[in-house]
C-alpha cells in the first residue's frame, strides 16, 4: 500500500489481500473502516439533535399508521 491518504480505488481480491504484509493489510482495513464510518456519520445529523429525533419519530409514526391500516382490514394495492 502506498499512502494512507490515497483513496481506495477498488476492492482487492482475496488473492491480492493474501499478498499484503500485515502492515499493508491493517492500513487497507483502516481505510475501509474510516470510509464506512464517514458514510454512516454523514447520514446522521449529530448537530441538530431535535431535528434528528423528530425524523425518527415521524418514521416510527408512519410505520405504526401503516401497520394499523393493515391490521384493520386494509389491503395493499397491487401495482401492475
Amino acid at each position: 500500500m502506498k499512502n494512507e491518504t490515497e483513496p481506495i480505488t477498488r476492492p482487492l481480491s482475496e488473492k491480492e489481500l493474501k499478498k499484503l504484509s500485515n502492515e499493508e493489510f491493517d492500513q487497507y482495513c483502516s481505510k475501509i473502516i474510516k470510509k464506512l464510518s464517514k458514510s454512516v456519520a454523514d447520514g446522521l445529523d449529530f448537530y441538530d439533535y431535535p431535528k434528528t429525533i423528530q425524523k425518527f419519530k415521524d418514521e416510527e409514526s408512519y410505520l405504526k399508521d401503516f401497520e394499523n391500516d393493515l391490521t384493520r382490514g386494509g389491503t395493499l394495492n397491487e401495482v401492475n
